[in-house]
């Protein structure tokens, strides 16, 4: 019982926050010509742990961005988002 109220508490809050979300209006700056994600392996040899990130680099005319491919997956998203509520 305890479980059911709980996740109809989290449904209500969580469905109050997607009707007062506002993306701000974003400004193009230049257009990626190419994408290029990495896979980064990361190793501690101590912990005897492994993990992989993945990355990307988008060229442009302009500018050259390397960011966390999970960040430009939100990213796109979030424009997507944008460009639909119009």
């Amino acid at each position: 019982m305890k479980s059911i109220l709980l996740s109809l508490i989290v449904l209500a809050c969580s469905m109050g926050l997607n009707a007062q979300l506002r993306f701000p209006k974003s400004e193009r700056i230049d257009i990626s010509k190419m994408n290029i994600i990495y896979s980064h392996s990361i190793v501690d040899p101590v912990l005897s742990t492994e993990r992989e990130e993945y990355e990307i680099m988008q060229i442009g005319d302009k500018y050259i961005k390397y960011d966390d491919y999970n960040r430009f997956r939100v990213d796109s998203v979030m424009l997507s988002v944008d460009s639909t509520s119009k």
